[in-house]
Order: structure tokens, then C-alpha cells, then sequence
């Protein structure tokens, strides 16, 4: 810190965690470490790089040449980086965790709970629901994302029942035939239908687990002897039953939901109670600062299917995906929620564009290409950034102007509270 304490106005660049999860990528091909230029170790796999004030991987930032964490960094000058507002608002830190997540297996099936739900959950088990957030998130293919998010319509799901008896047996359905014109009913009735056929597959997974594996082993035994085409699905659970125990309910959750593939720029927004997984790809997350999941399956990690059952949100028309849009050169990511806001700013060469601050602070990840960030009215004290740059805007910048020296893709993260 300078001698009087203060801090320049100007950009900083911010130094960020990398979590090593098993279901990273790895080797010289893996995204994360590439994406940011650091050095590639082939045993490690690289799963989720962490930008924002989070307790259990704090991004850091220098300042006078000296390293110290954003959280710091913020409890010194809050108002100068957050925004007088925001620092009373947040509590001087991010309310947003800002993720670049990279795939290469399938994440557990989870879902995360509403404010109301994570304050019992983190009462009443603080080690597995570290704090008492909510975690509404938006992924956004940086390449391609393949997730299963929402349930399957109901006329779909009759469809796989009647496909798969083993499925139908185990969550003791009955005859199909006596649901025969659900799927043309009201929202009401297949919103008590989806409810009604997950929680029996949950409840009966928990009672007897060794039924989960009769049901998994007679589902692998008919499927890999089919001689028609596999569906998507079929695929999907033969892959995962090669990788995980047949004991994991996930295995036949795979079944209920729907299969969403992303393509560049392309986003879906899961709020809470949404179950969901994401099985592959390469994507900007942004969220609420929590790291509160409640799992069902294909995890080794704990699993709480009694907290699902509670705060499973059952949609009865398949999420949305959000289109990307090559016509604007800010194009918003709609999310209904306080903590963020998040755009996609894609410039020609030697294009450029300026911003207000409003007083709050600001987050900008460079996904391509190189930019300089300047004062917009008089182009004093330039700083230089490229691909995998993670900046921090703070609020006293007040106004600035991005200008691309090459074609360059920038996500910008603000802030409504």
C-alpha cells in the first residue's frame, strides 16, 4: 500500500485459485491452465478456476507490488473498490463467485437450495453447507457444454418408463396405461406427477440401495444388448455405469432428466431446486457466493437425498437456453437474481466500447483476444491485457473505455445490490 494509504485508480488484475477435482481435464490439451498460461502439471486434473472473495479459494491481487487477498484488499478500501453502496450491501465482499469450470467427466447430479432453506441446512450441518447462501448459477459455453438440467416433459418420461420396466418397477408406478393423457394435463397435475415419480425413485433409492443395483445391473444387461440404436440417454447411463458404483441412484436420475446441449456463447440459468449436472465442456459460471450443493448421485462425496426431496423444483417445460447473439456487441445474459448481472462484450480489431462504473465495482474476464483498458476522455496510464485475464474494475474508476487490439470476447460481471 502507498505511505498515505491510498490506492490508484486503475484496473487490477487478480490472481485466482484453481480447484483440482477428479472430474477436471487433464494433460497438455487441459483448458484451465492454458486458458491462463500456467504451467501444466500431466497428473493434475484442472476442474474450476475460483474469481471473487469466497473463504475457501480468496483470489488475490498485487498492489504496490505486494500480494495480498481481494478480501483484504477490500476490508482496506471498501468504498474505493466496491462502491459505498455495495460494501454495505455485500458486507465488503463479491456477492457473486465468478467460475471458469472445464469437464472432462460428469459432475455429481445436485441441485442447491433457496435462501430460506440454505440458512437450515448450514444450521444444521455447517460442515456440508458451509454458509447459508442461495446458488443460483448461469453457465455459458466458453466452447460447448453437455449437462442434463430440468426434468424431462412428462409424455417423455412416460415414454422411457414404458421403454425401461426395470425403471417402472422400481419406483413401484403401476400400470402405465392408468397415465395414459398426462402429458396433455394441466401444470398442476404433471408438476404432482413429476413429483410423485422422483420422490418414490428417491425414497426407495435410500431404503434399499441393493435394489438400486438390481435395477442398474438389469438395466446395463438389456441396453448393451440392444441391437436398435441407442438413444441419448442409453448412452449417457452406460457411460456412467462404467465409471461409477451400481449402487449410485444418480445412474437412474440420469433417466429423468433432460439433455441440454450448449454451443459457444450459448447459456442456461439453473435456479434453485433445479437438479442438474454438468457432463462435459468448457464454460464461464457465474453465481451467488455459495458453495452449498445438496447431491443425489454419481459422487463419492456426501449425498443428501432427504434435502433434495425438500427442495426439488419440478419444471414441467424443459429450461430455456439462452441464444448467443453475434449481432450485439453487448449481449446481456438474462438471470433473475440480485447478485450479478453478466454480458458478453465482443469487439472487432480496434473496436472499442466505454462503461460507467455507477459506483459499484466491476469484474471483466478476457475469454479472447487482447485489449487495453484507458480512461475513455483522455487515454492516460493504458494497461494491457489478453486472453485468460481476470480484472477487477473498482468503483472509484468511475468511467473507463475498453479497445480491443485484436478481435476479443470479454464477459462483464455487475452487480444490482
Amino acid at each position: 500500500m502507498t505511505e498515505n494509504n491510498q490506492i490508484t485508480k486503475q484496473p487490477y488484475l487478480l490472481e485466482n485459485k484453481i480447484q483440482n477435482y477428479e472430474w477436471g481435464t487433464r494433460g497438455e490439451k487441459a483448458f484451465i491452465p492454458n486458458f491462463i498460461g500456467a504451467e501444466i502439471k500431466n497428473d493434475t486434473p484442472y476442474a474450476e478456476l475460483w474469481i471473487g472473495t469466497n473463504p475457501k479459494a480468496c483470489s488475490d491481487v498485487t498492489v504496490d507490488k505486494v500480494n495480498i487477498s481481494l478480501a483484504d484488499f477490500i476490508d482496506k478500501f471498501p468504498a474505493e473498490i466496491l462502491g459505498k453502496e455495495t460494501a454495505v450491501n455485500c458486507k465488503n465482499r463479491f456477492p457473486y463467485l465468478l467460475k471458469v469450470l472445464s469437464a472432462a467427466e460428469a459432475l455429481s447430479i445436485q441441485a442447491h437450495p433457496n435462501k430460506e432453506f440454505a440458512k437450515i441446512l448450514h444450521a444444521k450441518d455447517p460442515v456440508n453447507y458451509p454458509d447459508d447462501n442461495h446458488k443460483p448459477e448461469i453457465a455459458i459455453a466458453l466452447d460447448s457444454l453437455t449437462a442434463l438440467a430440468g426434468f424431462k416433459s412428462v409424455s417423455d418420461l412416460l415414454t422411457i418408463f414404458q421403454n425401461n420396466p426395470e425403471i417402472t418397477n422400481f419406483i413401484e408406478l403401476g400400470n402405465l396405461d392408468s397415465y395414459e393423457g398426462i402429458g396433455a394435463s394441466s401444470s398442476t397435475e404433471k408438476t404432482l406427477f413429476l413429483k410423485m415419480v422422483f420422490e418414490n425413485l428417491l425414497t426407495n433409492a435410500k431404503a434399499s440401495p441393493d435394489k438400486v443395483k438390481e435395477t442398474v445391473n438389469g438395466l446395463i444387461k438389456r441396453i448393451s444388448a440392444k441391437e436398435a440404436k441407442l438413444t441419448e440417454t442409453e448412452k449417457l447411463f452406460l457411460e456412467l455405469s462404467a465409471k461409477n458404483s451400481n449402487d449410485d441412484i444418480g445412474l437412474l436420475v440420469v433417466f429423468f432428466l433432460q439433455m441440454v446441449h450448449l454451443k459457444k456463447g450459448e447459456a442456461i440459468f439453473t435456479g434453485a431446486g433445479i437438479p442438474h449436472a454438468y457432463i462435459k465442456g468448457d464454460i464461464v459460471e457465474c453465481m451467488a457466493n455459495s458453495d452449498n450443493v445438496v447431491r443425489a448421485g454419481l459422487t463419492s462425496k456426501f449425498k443428501d437425498i432427504d434435502a433434495l426431496k425438500k427442495i426439488a423444483y419440478y419444471n414441467v417445460e424443459p429450461l430455456p437456453i439462452i441464444k448467443n447473439s453475434n449481432e450485439l456487441i453487448i449481449f446481456p445474459y438474462p438471470a433473475p437474481v440480485e447478485e450479478f448481472n453478466i454480458s458478453k462484450i465482443e469487439l472487432g480489431k480496434y473496436s472499442f466500447c466505454s462503461f460507467n462504473t455507477n459506483d459499484s465495482f466491476e469484474t471483466l474476464l478476457i475469454a479472447e483476444g487482447e485489449i487495453v483498458i484507458s480512461d475513455p476522455l483522455y487515454g492516460t496510464n493504458k494497461y494491457e491485457y489478453s486472453k485468460g485475464a481476470i480484472i477487477l474494475i473498482p468503483a472509484f474508476l468511475e468511467k473507463y473505455q475498453i479497445y480491443a487490439k485484436s478481435k476479443s470476447i470479454i464477459f462483464r460481471v455487475t452487480v444490482n445490490l
